[in-house]
């Protein structure tokens, strides 16, 4: 197993040792393990859904394990994807085949992202705002990304891992809430008291003007 303790240098990722150990561990996996899943005939997981509060730190966690593999990052924000399809309200996404000449991805931007990917690879996808696509969220466009997606899921390249990030993983849609869609689920809660105090740790040990008795100290003081 490959030290990753280099990765813990960002406040926001402290005290989450076990989350980036099993989030590298799955991805390192899908990468380098692709034969022996063939020869034992047992599927790699090459998706993984990460829940999580706003703020907690999750796409934070996928910068950081991206850069230890390392591993191509391409972020793809639904918001964005939606406005961009507002102003191409004329333009069918979604409906090229593989196989088709891809000079006007733009006008598939999702699709777009996964060829440079593929290009790319080893490379990780990261898909923000699934929230978007929660239910109770109606909207013409909400059925087109979705099969958009669902149409990018079917295949997934060799060395190519996709990362979905919500809030809350029941409101999404029931097709992706499938165990073959995600295939793999990491939680991520509020920082705990001693996760709390790890950051607080690691942002004035920076300051390099306050040690560690002085930091519990402050600790208690401030109730963490």
């Amino acid at each position: 197993m490959e030290d990753v303790s280099l990765l813990k240098q960002n406040p926001r990722i402290a005290g989450m040792d076990k989350e980036i150990n099993n989030l590298y561990q799955v991805i390192n996996n899908s990468f380098n393990n692709t034969e022996i899943h063939r020869e034992v005939g047992i599927p790699e997981i090459r998706t993984s859904l990460i829940s999580g509060p706003c703020g907690v730190g999750k796409k934070t966690l996928v910068q950081h394990v991206c850069k230890k593999i390392p591993a191509k990052l391409f972020i793809i924000s639904l918001s964005s994807i939606i406005i961009k399809y507002d102003l191409l309200e004329n333009v069918e996404l979604g409906t090229k085949t593989r196989e088709e000449d891809s000079d006007n991805d733009d006008n598939d931007p999702i699709r777009s992202i996964f060829i440079r990917a593929k290009l790319s690879a080893p490379s990780v996808i990261l898909l923000k705002d699934l929230d978007i696509l929660a239910k109770g969220h109606d909207g013409e466009w909400k059925p087109k990304i979705i099969n958009m997606l669902e149409g990018e899921f079917q295949e997934i390249y060799e060395k190519v891992f996709i990362i979905g990030l919500t809030c809350d993983a029941v409101k999404l849609p029931d097709s992706m809430r499938k165990l073959d869609f995600f295939q793999h689920n990491l939680n991520l809660d509020l920082p705990t008291r001693i996760q709390r105090e790890e950051i607080l740790e690691l942002c004035l040990s920076n300051l390099r003007i306050i040690n560690s008795e002085e930091i519990d100290d402050l600790v208690k003081r401030l109730g963490m």
